[in-house]
């Protein structure tokens, strides 16, 4: 089954208690603002590559080429980089792509299983760090055992 296509990303106006559809987001999920507040950077349903959307003209830039499907990205605080993770692939990673000339780098390995709720999320901690979901429910088994008083 293909992915949808027919997805786009959307400003709600709370006041006005209405939605526009963002210039330049046809095809896009998981939409991120940037903290300098002019840029978007979100994942193309189809290719699972990082788009950026530039909110004043609607202009629409692949950031990401590389073969690697690409999930959770969010921005670092100084707007310079966008993270995101390859968490399915054979060689889990995080990466970052440097919003300026697209370079993409590795930041970290990632050697454990990843899984939780919310799927193969990643994240920046405050610092800057890598956060990632580990759930491990499904092979720890721990036994209780209650004496009598």
């Amino acid at each position: 089954m293909d992915p949808p296509t027919d997805c786009a990303l959307y400003r709600f106006d709370l006041a006005a208690k209405s939605a526009h559809k963002i210039p330049g987001s046809d095809g896009l999920s998981f939409g991120v603002l940037a903290p300098e507040g002019r840029h978007l950077a979100a994942v193309e349903v189809a290719t699972r590559r990082i788009f950026l959307v530039d909110l004043l003209s609607g202009q629409r830039t692949q950031l990401t080429r590389s073969h690697r499907e690409a999930a959770s990205p969010i921005w670092s605080e100084d707007s310079q980089y966008v993270y995101f993770n390859d968490l399915m692939s054979p060689e889990p990673a995080i990466f970052r792509v440097y919003v300026r000339d697209a370079r993409e780098e590795k930041v970290t390995d990632v050697s454990f299983t990843t899984e939780g709720g919310l799927g193969f999320w990643s994240g920046l901690a405050p610092d800057g760090s890598p956060l990632l979901l580990r759930n491990q429910e499904r092979s720890d088994v721990y036994v209780l055992s209650l004496a009598p008083p």
